[in-house]
């Protein structure tokens, strides 16, 4: 919602500083569902293709004034506990 009440038209990552390898966070995701379907399949991935990445979050802070205070995989739970009906808005 804030991104649409200001004027900033390029992309704009507003992830965390937290790092993590694809497996790591399709796993976190997986397992994080009450009732997980399917499975995680392994592709190869692209010659040269970073296996980790460093997040650049200065165009969130600066456009946003936002940054995540939320780590990422305490964020899985949370949405996890809101999906299954255990959180109520005080």
């Amino acid at each position: 919602f804030r991104l649409i009440q200001v004027n900033y038209t390029q992309p704009l990552n507003v992830g965390s500083l937290d790092v993590f390898d694809p497996e790591t966070i399709a796993q976190a995701v997986f397992t994080s569902q009450e009732s997980p379907a399917g499975s995680i399949q392994r592709v190869r991935q692209p010659f040269g293709f970073p296996m980790s990445r460093i997040p650049d979050l200065t165009n969130a802070k600066r456009a946003l004034s936002w940054e995540a205070k939320v780590p990422f995989m305490q964020g899985l739970k949370d949405i996890s506990f809101i999906q299954t009906g255990q959180y109520e808005r005080g």
